[in-house]
């Protein structure tokens, strides 16, 4: 005679929920598998059916995912590594605005460093035509053809400030990622 406990669809639905948590350490796994075991005992006592409660979580994998992005956004947090905060701050930018704004913000950040990084290595290879420039109807920071017709502002910083502008979108991506992150609505 089967208990409850030892259901096959709930011992299915224990496995496919093992698997669709594969990516958590294996002590997560485990609790997390206990607590949905607990769950459908807890509503077979209550008089339901194992169908009945494992119709009300949800398809396994829909039921993990939110135990797997919590997984994630409190590893970036507690990491604060740049690939994980990122990673998260992208994976959850459409649950929140204020995810949204940070990775924007951080977005255009990182588009102003890679630009000056760019400026910084050009500025290496060829310093004579290329920096922040101003003449007598034009400002622009770029190359410019005859150097002569502006005068150079910034002479040999270029690859300072681009080192800079890293410095500033990195604390960035830190400060506003896990400022972010923390404000995201707790699923589930």
């Amino acid at each position: 005679m089967t208990t409850p406990a030892d259901h096959p669809k709930l011992a299915e639905y224990a496995r496919k929920l093992r698997w669709a948590l594969s990516a958590l350490p294996e002590a997560e796994r485990d609790g997390i598998v206990a607590e949905m075991r607990s769950h459908v005992l807890d509503r077979l006592d209550a008089g339901g059916t194992v169908e009945q409660a494992l119709a009300a979580l949800g398809p396994a994998e829909d039921y993990a995912r939110s135990f797997h992005d919590a997984y994630t956004v409190t590893t970036a947090i507690s990491s604060r590594r740049l690939p994980q905060l990122i990673s998260a701050l992208l994976h959850n930018v459409a649950r929140s605005a204020a995810v949204a704004a940070a990775a924007l913000v951080i977005f255009i950040a990182w588009a102003i460093a890679a630009v000056s990084v760019y400026l910084a290595a050009l500025k290496l290879s060829d310093p004579a035509h290329v920096g922040l420039w101003r003449g007598e109807n034009f400002e622009f920071i770029g190359i410019i053809d005859d150097p002569s017709t502006g005068q150079e502002l910034l002479g040999p910083w270029l690859p300072a400030i681009a080192l800079v502008f890293i410095l500033i979108a990195w604390g960035l991506t830190h400060i506003l990622g896990v400022w972010a992150l923390r404000r995201l609505p707790r699923q589930r």
